[in-house]
């Protein structure tokens, strides 16, 4: 990666922590949480192809998915989190037994790639669920 791509990425991340504390406020969030949310965000407007996913999203907190998912609408509606919606409705899902296995994140490109999971139920119900179980 050049120097001008990491300094765009690095002030991404400064500016995206404040956003993502706003966006988030009245979770449950760690300071972890966070950095891992504004991870996945950067990752989401500035891929390299060789992030791992997995790693950025089983750093966050239970109370943290639980909470987000709790609120799945106004994530969705959120144009900070709506990109990275799909990895918390997913791994909620793989933390509540909801998947037959755990997902995979395979990247296509340095600016693509596709998530691979196989789900009990629809992720429809999941997210029905979650507002009983959170």
């Amino acid at each position: 990666m050049d120097n001008k791509k990491r300094k765009l990425i690095k002030t991404a991340e400064e500016t995206l922590d404040e956003t993502i504390k706003n966006s988030i406020s009245g979770t449950n969030m760690t300071s972890e949480d966070v950095s891992s949310i504004t991870k996945l965000c950067t990752m989401s407007a500035f891929p390299e192809g060789n992030e791992d996913l997995k790693t950025i999203v089983r750093k966050l907190s239970n109370k943290f998915i639980d909470d987000m998912m709790s609120k799945f609408q106004s994530m969705i509606s959120d144009p900070i989190l709506a990109p990275i919606s799909q990895f918390i409705l997913i791994e909620w899902c793989y933390r509540h037994d909801y998947l037959n296995d755990d997902w995979r994140w395979e990247w296509n490109s340095k600016n693509e790639g596709v998530l691979n999971f196989s789900s009990k139920i629809s992720l429809d119900q999941a997210r029905k669920n979650a507002g009983k179980v959170c």
